[in-house]
């Protein structure tokens, strides 16, 4: 039986993972949902927290990348949400503050299909909900995590995981929110 492993990004050792994160698009996006190598580094550039790393022997096997986000970006995904993360803009990338509450963006949840229907998935959002969990722990709060879901796996898993639908985009894609909550983190 395999053994997978969870990891954050600024846990890992350089940043060689973004060629695996991308090899992986490949599998799963259409060409006009995938990153580049510098639109993609320049996010992980911006936060190097901002992936959950799941690995089968040391192979790259999924991730979810998150990203803390601006004011702005969050009004205008409220108002009109993207469907291509390479409109964010570096700037609409902060880092964690204490002063106000935090607002996560999930960008991508993607797992090789090898290893899907194992609850990879899932562990890849839970590993997100214990990572914000130790950072309210630490003080910070946290408002409500924003994503897109743009399969059908997606749309399941975020169901299932209690996201809310709150806006179909277009066939098959969806706006998603979770509001952040202490009984979210309960049980899970």
């Amino acid at each position: 039986m395999n053994r997978i492993i969870y990891k954050r990004s600024d846990e890992v050792p350089d940043e060689d993972f973004i060629h695996d994160v991308l090899k992986l698009d490949s599998e799963v996006y259409p060409r006009k949902l995938q990153g580049t190598f510098e639109s993609v580094n320049g996010r992980f550039q911006r936060n190097k927290q901002s992936y959950i790393l799941a690995y089968d022997n040391n192979q790259l096997i999924g991730y979810l990348c998150f990203l803390n986000i601006s004011k702005d970006l969050r009004k205008q995904l409220l108002d009109n949400p993207l469907s291509n993360d390479d409109l964010i803009s570096p700037n609409d990338i902060i880092k964690f503050t204490l002063k106000e509450p935090n607002t996560l963006y999930i960008i991508s949840i993607v797992v090789n299909k090898k290893y899907r229907g194992q609850g990879v998935g899932s562990s890849l959002v839970g590993e997100l909900k214990k990572f914000t969990m130790s950072l309210i722990k630490s003080g910070y709060t946290f408002d409500n995590v924003y994503g897109v879901a743009v399969t059908k796996a997606g749309y399941k898993m975020a169901v299932k995981n209690g996201f809310t639908i709150m806006k179909r985009l277009k066939l098959g894609v969806y706006f998603i929110s979770l509001k952040v909550t202490d009984d979210l983190f309960k049980n899970k």
